[in-house]
Protein backbone atom coordinates (compact mmCIF):
# COMPACT_ATOMS: atom_id res chain seq x y z
CA UNK A 1 0.00 0.00 0.00
CA UNK A 2 2.91 2.34 0.71
CA UNK A 3 4.14 1.85 -2.85
CA UNK A 4 0.68 2.64 -4.23
CA UNK A 5 0.46 5.87 -2.23
CA UNK A 6 4.00 6.83 -3.24
CA UNK A 7 3.21 6.40 -6.94
CA UNK A 8 -0.01 8.42 -6.70
CA UNK A 9 1.67 11.16 -4.65
CA UNK A 10 4.65 11.57 -6.99
CA UNK A 11 2.69 11.42 -10.25
CA UNK A 12 -0.61 13.15 -9.53
CA UNK A 13 0.79 15.23 -6.68
CA UNK A 14 3.45 16.77 -8.91
CA UNK A 15 0.87 17.71 -11.56
CA UNK A 16 -1.26 19.34 -8.85
CA UNK A 17 1.74 21.25 -7.49
CA UNK A 18 2.52 22.58 -10.96
CA UNK A 19 -1.08 23.59 -11.56
CA UNK A 20 -1.39 25.35 -8.19
CA UNK A 21 1.87 27.17 -8.87
CA UNK A 22 0.50 28.26 -12.24
CA UNK A 23 -2.73 29.48 -10.62
CA UNK A 24 -0.77 31.48 -8.06
CA UNK A 25 1.59 33.08 -10.57
CA UNK A 26 -0.58 33.69 -13.65
CA UNK A 27 -2.94 36.27 -12.19
CA UNK A 28 -3.89 39.85 -12.80
CA UNK A 29 -3.28 41.98 -15.85
CA UNK A 30 0.07 40.35 -16.54
CA UNK A 31 -1.47 36.89 -16.48
CA UNK A 32 -0.85 36.20 -20.17
CA UNK A 33 2.78 37.29 -20.00
CA UNK A 34 3.36 35.25 -16.88
CA UNK A 35 1.80 32.20 -18.50
CA UNK A 36 4.19 32.57 -21.44
CA UNK A 37 7.06 32.68 -18.97
CA UNK A 38 5.72 29.57 -17.23
CA UNK A 39 5.50 27.82 -20.59
CA UNK A 40 9.17 28.61 -21.15
CA UNK A 41 10.16 27.31 -17.72
CA UNK A 42 8.04 24.19 -18.28
CA UNK A 43 9.81 23.48 -21.58
CA UNK A 44 13.24 23.83 -19.98
CA UNK A 45 12.29 21.51 -17.10
CA UNK A 46 11.09 18.87 -19.60
CA UNK A 47 14.33 19.13 -21.58
CA UNK A 48 16.40 18.79 -18.41
CA UNK A 49 14.42 15.74 -17.28
CA UNK A 50 14.15 13.91 -20.61
CA UNK A 51 17.41 14.81 -22.33
CA UNK A 52 19.92 15.05 -19.49
CA UNK A 53 18.56 12.98 -16.59
CA UNK A 54 16.42 10.16 -18.01
CA UNK A 55 19.32 8.49 -19.93
CA UNK A 56 21.11 7.81 -16.63
CA UNK A 57 18.60 5.32 -15.13
CA UNK A 58 17.94 3.88 -18.60
CA UNK A 59 21.51 2.85 -19.33
CA UNK A 60 21.96 1.80 -15.70
CA UNK A 61 19.10 -0.72 -16.02
CA UNK A 62 20.45 -2.19 -19.26
CA UNK A 63 23.98 -2.14 -17.86
CA UNK A 64 22.79 -4.06 -14.80
CA UNK A 65 20.37 -6.61 -16.30
CA UNK A 66 20.30 -8.88 -19.31
CA UNK A 67 17.05 -9.57 -21.11
CA UNK A 68 17.35 -13.18 -20.04
CA UNK A 69 14.91 -14.34 -22.70
CA UNK A 70 14.56 -13.72 -26.42
CA UNK A 71 10.77 -13.50 -25.93
CA UNK A 72 11.27 -10.07 -24.37
CA UNK A 73 12.45 -8.78 -27.75
CA UNK A 74 8.73 -8.66 -28.60
CA UNK A 75 8.17 -5.93 -26.01
CA UNK A 76 9.02 -2.96 -28.30
CA UNK A 77 6.63 -4.32 -30.93
CA UNK A 78 3.87 -4.78 -28.36
CA UNK A 79 4.33 -1.08 -27.61
CA UNK A 80 4.01 -0.19 -31.28
CA UNK A 81 0.94 -2.43 -31.51
CA UNK A 82 -0.67 -0.56 -28.61
CA UNK A 83 -0.12 2.84 -30.25
CA UNK A 84 -1.38 1.69 -33.65
CA UNK A 85 -4.36 -0.14 -32.15
CA UNK A 86 -5.43 2.99 -30.30
CA UNK A 87 -5.09 5.17 -33.38
CA UNK A 88 -6.78 2.70 -35.73
CA UNK A 89 -9.72 2.09 -33.38
CA UNK A 90 -10.23 5.84 -33.01
CA UNK A 91 -10.30 6.33 -36.79
CA UNK A 92 -12.74 3.47 -37.38
CA UNK A 93 -15.17 4.51 -34.66
CA UNK A 94 -14.99 8.21 -35.57
CA UNK A 95 -15.95 7.38 -39.15
CA UNK A 96 -18.74 5.06 -38.02
CA UNK A 97 -20.38 7.90 -36.09
CA UNK A 98 -19.58 10.56 -38.74
CA UNK A 99 -17.62 12.67 -36.26
CA UNK A 100 -16.56 16.18 -37.22
CA UNK A 101 -12.99 15.98 -38.66
CA UNK A 102 -11.58 18.46 -36.14
CA UNK A 103 -12.90 16.43 -33.22
CA UNK A 104 -11.97 13.15 -34.89
CA UNK A 105 -8.35 14.28 -35.14
CA UNK A 106 -8.29 15.08 -31.42
CA UNK A 107 -9.88 11.73 -30.58
CA UNK A 108 -7.21 10.08 -32.71
CA UNK A 109 -4.21 11.65 -30.94
CA UNK A 110 -5.72 11.10 -27.48
CA UNK A 111 -6.35 7.45 -28.33
CA UNK A 112 -2.95 6.83 -29.88
CA UNK A 113 -0.59 8.79 -27.61
CA UNK A 114 -0.06 7.27 -24.14
CA UNK A 115 1.42 8.90 -21.06
CA UNK A 116 4.25 6.48 -20.39
CA UNK A 117 6.76 9.11 -19.33
CA UNK A 118 5.16 10.28 -16.09
CA UNK A 119 3.40 7.11 -15.00
CA UNK A 120 4.98 4.16 -16.80
CA UNK A 121 8.61 4.37 -15.71
CA UNK A 122 7.74 5.28 -12.13
CA UNK A 123 5.20 2.47 -11.72
CA UNK A 124 7.49 -0.09 -13.34
CA UNK A 125 10.40 0.83 -11.08
CA UNK A 126 8.50 1.15 -7.80
CA UNK A 127 6.63 -2.12 -8.26
CA UNK A 128 9.25 -4.26 -10.01
CA UNK A 129 12.55 -2.42 -9.53
CA UNK A 130 15.14 -2.42 -12.34
CA UNK A 131 13.41 -5.18 -14.33
CA UNK A 132 10.17 -3.21 -14.39
CA UNK A 133 11.93 -0.02 -15.49
CA UNK A 134 13.86 -1.93 -18.18
CA UNK A 135 10.64 -3.41 -19.56
CA UNK A 136 9.04 0.03 -19.74
CA UNK A 137 12.01 1.30 -21.78
CA UNK A 138 11.70 -1.65 -24.16
CA UNK A 139 7.96 -1.01 -24.55
CA UNK A 140 8.53 2.67 -25.38
CA UNK A 141 11.59 2.14 -27.60
CA UNK A 142 9.81 3.17 -30.82
CA UNK A 143 7.18 5.38 -29.19
CA UNK A 144 8.45 8.77 -30.37
CA UNK A 145 9.10 7.49 -33.89
CA UNK A 146 5.52 6.22 -34.21
CA UNK A 147 4.15 9.50 -32.90
CA UNK A 148 6.17 11.81 -35.16
CA UNK A 149 6.31 9.69 -38.31
CA UNK A 150 2.70 8.46 -38.23
CA UNK A 151 0.67 10.19 -35.50
CA UNK A 152 1.44 13.83 -36.26
CA UNK A 153 0.98 13.82 -40.07
CA UNK A 154 -2.00 11.47 -39.94
CA UNK A 155 -3.80 13.66 -37.39
CA UNK A 156 -3.39 16.57 -39.81
CA UNK A 157 -4.95 14.55 -42.61
CA UNK A 158 -7.86 13.46 -40.40
CA UNK A 159 -8.51 17.09 -39.45
CA UNK A 160 -8.65 17.97 -43.15
CA UNK A 161 -11.30 15.34 -43.73
CA UNK A 162 -9.10 12.53 -45.07
CA UNK A 163 -7.04 12.59 -48.21
CA UNK A 164 -3.63 11.17 -48.91
CA UNK A 165 -1.11 10.27 -46.26
CA UNK A 166 2.63 9.90 -46.48
CA UNK A 167 5.19 9.02 -43.86
CA UNK A 168 6.87 12.16 -42.59
CA UNK A 169 10.48 11.92 -41.42
CA UNK A 170 11.03 15.66 -41.04
CA UNK A 171 9.79 15.65 -37.42
CA UNK A 172 12.41 13.07 -36.46
CA UNK A 173 15.13 15.22 -37.99
CA UNK A 174 13.90 18.22 -36.03
CA UNK A 175 13.44 16.21 -32.80
CA UNK A 176 16.87 14.66 -32.41
CA UNK A 177 16.09 14.04 -28.72
CA UNK A 178 13.97 11.11 -29.95
CA UNK A 179 17.20 9.15 -30.34
CA UNK A 180 18.35 9.68 -26.75
CA UNK A 181 16.43 6.80 -25.07
CA UNK A 182 17.57 4.31 -27.73
CA UNK A 183 21.14 5.60 -27.44
CA UNK A 184 20.99 5.12 -23.66
CA UNK A 185 19.77 1.53 -24.16
CA UNK A 186 22.60 0.78 -26.60
CA UNK A 187 25.20 2.30 -24.25
CA UNK A 188 23.89 0.21 -21.35
CA UNK A 189 23.94 -3.01 -23.37
CA UNK A 190 27.47 -2.32 -24.64
CA UNK A 191 28.74 -1.61 -21.13
CA UNK A 192 27.28 -4.91 -19.96
CA UNK A 193 28.71 -6.89 -22.87
CA UNK A 194 32.16 -5.39 -22.43
CA UNK A 195 32.15 -6.26 -18.73
CA UNK A 196 32.76 -2.73 -17.47
CA UNK A 197 31.99 -2.75 -13.72
CA UNK A 198 29.16 -0.47 -12.55
CA UNK A 199 30.01 2.09 -9.86
CA UNK A 200 28.22 1.43 -6.57
CA UNK A 201 26.53 4.83 -6.63
CA UNK A 202 24.57 4.05 -9.82
CA UNK A 203 21.70 2.19 -8.14
CA UNK A 204 21.04 4.84 -5.45
CA UNK A 205 21.32 7.54 -8.11
CA UNK A 206 18.81 5.78 -10.38
CA UNK A 207 16.51 5.19 -7.40
CA UNK A 208 16.51 8.93 -6.76
CA UNK A 209 16.28 10.05 -10.38
CA UNK A 210 13.32 7.91 -11.51
CA UNK A 211 10.74 9.43 -9.11
CA UNK A 212 12.54 12.76 -9.40
CA UNK A 213 12.15 12.84 -13.18
CA UNK A 214 8.48 11.91 -12.85
CA UNK A 215 7.95 14.74 -10.36
CA UNK A 216 9.74 17.22 -12.63
CA UNK A 217 7.62 16.25 -15.64
CA UNK A 218 4.44 16.39 -13.54
CA UNK A 219 5.21 19.89 -12.27
CA UNK A 220 6.14 21.02 -15.80
CA UNK A 221 2.84 19.72 -17.20
CA UNK A 222 0.84 21.19 -14.33
CA UNK A 223 2.34 24.61 -15.08
CA UNK A 224 0.78 24.57 -18.56
CA UNK A 225 -2.38 22.58 -17.79
CA UNK A 226 -5.71 23.95 -19.00
CA UNK A 227 -8.77 22.67 -17.13
CA UNK A 228 -11.53 22.59 -19.71
CA UNK A 229 -15.14 21.43 -19.62
CA UNK A 230 -14.93 17.67 -20.09
CA UNK A 231 -18.72 17.41 -19.95
CA UNK A 232 -19.07 19.40 -23.16
CA UNK A 233 -17.17 16.63 -24.95
CA UNK A 234 -18.63 13.70 -23.05
CA UNK A 235 -19.41 11.65 -26.18
CA UNK A 236 -15.92 12.04 -27.62
CA UNK A 237 -14.29 11.50 -24.22
CA UNK A 238 -16.34 8.32 -23.77
CA UNK A 239 -15.02 7.07 -27.10
CA UNK A 240 -11.42 7.76 -26.02
CA UNK A 241 -12.04 5.97 -22.72
CA UNK A 242 -13.35 2.92 -24.55
CA UNK A 243 -10.30 2.80 -26.80
CA UNK A 244 -7.70 3.47 -24.09
CA UNK A 245 -9.12 1.29 -21.32
CA UNK A 246 -10.93 -1.47 -23.23
CA UNK A 247 -9.84 -2.03 -26.83
CA UNK A 248 -6.08 -1.45 -26.45
CA UNK A 249 -5.70 -3.58 -23.28
CA UNK A 250 -7.82 -6.38 -24.78
CA UNK A 251 -5.72 -6.59 -27.95
CA UNK A 252 -2.24 -6.11 -26.49
CA UNK A 253 -2.63 -8.15 -23.29
CA UNK A 254 -4.13 -11.03 -25.27
CA UNK A 255 -1.15 -11.08 -27.64
CA UNK A 256 1.27 -10.75 -24.72
CA UNK A 257 -0.35 -13.79 -23.11
CA UNK A 258 -0.11 -15.77 -26.35
CA UNK A 259 3.59 -14.84 -26.62
CA UNK A 260 4.18 -16.32 -23.17
CA UNK A 261 4.88 -13.16 -21.19
CA UNK A 262 3.01 -14.60 -18.20
CA UNK A 263 5.43 -17.52 -17.90
CA UNK A 264 8.59 -15.40 -17.91
CA UNK A 265 10.34 -14.06 -14.79
CA UNK A 266 7.46 -14.89 -12.42
CA UNK A 267 5.00 -13.11 -14.71
CA UNK A 268 6.57 -9.66 -14.32
CA UNK A 269 6.62 -8.92 -18.10
CA UNK A 270 2.88 -9.61 -18.37
CA UNK A 271 2.14 -7.54 -15.26
CA UNK A 272 4.13 -4.59 -16.64
CA UNK A 273 2.37 -5.00 -19.98
CA UNK A 274 -1.04 -4.88 -18.30
CA UNK A 275 -0.14 -1.66 -16.48
CA UNK A 276 1.27 0.03 -19.58
CA UNK A 277 -1.79 -0.73 -21.70
CA UNK A 278 -3.96 1.16 -19.20
CA UNK A 279 -1.96 4.39 -19.33
CA UNK A 280 -3.92 7.60 -20.06
CA UNK A 281 -3.49 9.96 -23.01
CA UNK A 282 -0.11 11.64 -23.29
CA UNK A 283 0.28 15.38 -22.82
CA UNK A 284 2.02 15.29 -26.21
CA UNK A 285 -1.47 14.77 -27.68
CA UNK A 286 -2.04 18.50 -27.13
CA UNK A 287 0.74 19.45 -29.56
CA UNK A 288 -0.77 18.40 -32.95
CA UNK A 289 -3.97 20.44 -32.38
CA UNK A 290 -1.82 23.54 -31.85
CA UNK A 291 0.34 22.80 -34.91
CA UNK A 292 -2.48 21.93 -37.30
CA UNK A 293 -5.36 23.96 -35.88
CA UNK A 294 -7.88 21.28 -34.92
CA UNK A 295 -9.89 20.97 -31.70
CA UNK A 296 -7.44 21.71 -28.86
CA UNK A 297 -10.18 21.92 -26.24
CA UNK A 298 -11.34 18.44 -27.20
CA UNK A 299 -7.79 17.05 -26.92
CA UNK A 300 -7.31 18.78 -23.57
CA UNK A 301 -10.56 17.26 -22.29
CA UNK A 302 -9.49 13.81 -23.46
CA UNK A 303 -6.11 14.11 -21.73
CA UNK A 304 -7.64 15.37 -18.49
CA UNK A 305 -10.43 12.76 -18.38
CA UNK A 306 -8.17 9.77 -19.06
CA UNK A 307 -5.59 11.02 -16.57
CA UNK A 308 -8.20 11.40 -13.83
CA UNK A 309 -9.62 7.98 -14.74
CA UNK A 310 -6.29 6.43 -13.81
CA UNK A 311 -6.88 7.43 -10.18
CA UNK A 312 -9.50 4.69 -9.63
CA UNK A 313 -8.10 2.31 -12.28
CA UNK A 314 -4.54 2.01 -11.03
CA UNK A 315 -5.41 0.97 -7.43
CA UNK A 316 -7.59 -1.80 -8.88
CA UNK A 317 -4.72 -2.96 -11.10
CA UNK A 318 -2.38 -2.79 -8.11
CA UNK A 319 -4.61 -5.07 -6.03
CA UNK A 320 -5.06 -7.55 -8.89
CA UNK A 321 -1.42 -7.71 -9.97
CA UNK A 322 0.33 -7.50 -6.62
Amino acid sequence: MDRLLFILAVSFGSILVGYLFKAAVARGELGETRQEQLNGVSAKVKILALVFLLPIPIFNSFWKLSLGSTELLAFPFLGVLAFLTGGTAAIVISRMVNMDPSKAASVFVCSMFSNLGIFGGLIGYVLFQDLGFLLVQLYTMFEVFVYYVIGFPLSNQIAKGGGGFRFQLSWIKEKKAAFIPITAIIVGVLLRLTGVPRPEFMDPLAGFLIPGITAMLGVAIGMTLRVSSVWAYRAEVGLIMAVKFLIVPLVVISLGWVLGMGSLMEGVPLKVLVILTFMPSAFLALVPPVLYGFDLEMANSGWLATTLALLPIFPVLYVILM
